[in-house]
């Protein structure tokens, strides 16, 4: 991580969002962290430092929430039989 801490490497990243680097690698390749920069643009294979607030914002727009069952009911659990 850079002295400021808003940096993150692919390794961190990997571990918020419980992935792996190669996984990290792909997302920035595709465009998922904006702002993200090579640690040594004249090296082919240079780490990627990402900006942590992109991380936050990927993170929120990844949230899902669950659908709801037809009616929006909770299902209730089904009654024991009574043995005599």
């Amino acid at each position: 991580m850079k002295e400021n801490g808003i940096y993150l490497n692919t390794q961190q990243v990997a571990e918020i969002l419980d992935v792996s680097d190669a996984t990290v690698t792909r997302m920035v390749n595709r465009g998922h962290f904006p702002g993200t920069i090579k640690s040594d643009p004249t090296r082919k294979n240079s780490g990627f430092r990402i900006p942590r607030a992109a991380v936050e914002a990927f993170q929120k727009r990844r949230i899902v929430t669950p659908p709801m069952n037809q009616g929006g009911v909770t299902p209730e659990e089904p009654e024991k039989e009574e043995k005599e």
